[in-house]
């Protein structure tokens, strides 16, 4: 491909019209909370129309390219003003515009923080910024691919306790680091044309505790959140949303899977029959995501000990 070295653009065709339509979005309302995708997530843009909607977000969300952090306590804007230069004649001259930065603070408890503070680093993450009505992203510079806006730091400060009236709190501290993309190519996408992506959470990691097995075609095994185990996690009786780890002497698939309301357990079924000195392990999944969802649209993770049959 040849290119002009001398091309720079024209300074009037590539001024924008000043005008904003009667229909335009003019505010976005409240912030609620932070999408962080991982680097590299995109989604193709086509005349105009992206591939991009609820079950596209939620897939993301499932197979872990994407952690939403919903329901703030506060939001803050950071971002610094545009540097500048005076010169001796006392002339302005805008150096850098300054790079967004934001705060988000929560009140949602310890395993809450927890999560948040595995996420922090830098350049780990692009970010979307969720609000009441619709989610904040950004389109590539070439206007082909919808995305996150590029990702700094993401840091977690350390988490404040209760004291006095100032409450339990985790806050996380992003820096975009491409001003141009936040201030230039910057698309508000309103939950009524996507679905409600706010109301995606995020994966709950579970507990998952197989009991001793015996030689046969059953074994029983405990789900609760692993944030607090009395939380027994209900509607997993779908079999397909299970994986059979381990190793057996014939190839073992699970067949049924019934809660039962006496034990708070899940009672599995196998064929064929588990012998002495099978493994046996299980894992939430469903073929495609580590990360499976009940009738109700809950999305939870977990993978359970390794048992051997006796």
């Amino acid at each position: 491909m040849a290119v002009d070295l001398n091309a720079y653009g024209n300074c009037t065709t590539d001024f924008t019209g000043s005008g904003v339509g009667t229909c335009d979005i003019t505010e976005f309302g409240d912030a609620k909370g932070i999408t962080l995708f991982k680097k590299g997530t995109s989604y193709a843009i086509t005349n105009g129309n992206a591939a991009f909607g609820l079950t596209e977000y939620t897939n993301e969300v499932k197979g872990l390219n994407a952690f939403p952090y919903v329901g703030i306590y506060d939001f803050a804007q950071d971002t610094p003003e545009n540097e500048k230069n005076t010169s001796s004649t006392g002339v302005l001259t805008e150096i850098r515009s300054g790079k967004p930065q934001f705060s988000f603070m929560f009140t949602k408890g310890g395993c809450f923080h927890k999560s948040l503070y595995n996420k922090r680093g830098n350049a780990l993450w692009d970010f979307g910024i969720l609000f009441e009505t619709g989610i904040l992203l950004a389109t590539n510079a070439a206007g082909d691919a919808l995305k996150g806006f590029d990702g700094g730091m993401l840091s977690v400060e350390t988490f404040k306790l209760l004291q006095g009236t100032d409450p339990q709190m985790s806050t996380a501290i992003t820096q975009l680091l491409d001003a141009e993309e936040f201030n230039a190519r910057h698309v508000f996408i309103p939950f009524s044309k996507v679905g409600d992506l706010d109301a995606v959470v995020g994966a709950i990691e579970t507990q998952i505790t197989v009991d001793a097995i015996s030689a046969g075609t059953s074994f029983s095994a405990s789900i609760v959140s692993a944030c607090n185990t009395d939380n027994v996690i209900l509607d997993l009786t779908d079999d397909t949303k299970y994986v059979l780890l381990g190793t057996q002497a014939s190839a073992t698939t699970i067949s049924a899977v019934t809660y039962n309301a006496s034990t708070n357990k899940y009672d599995f079924t196998v064929s064929p029959a588990l012998v002495a000195s099978d493994t046996v392990q299980i894992k939430l999944g469903d073929g495609t995501y580590d990360v499976i969802e009940d009738t109700t649209g809950n999305l939870y993770k977990g993978t359970s000990n390794s048992v051997t049959v006796s």
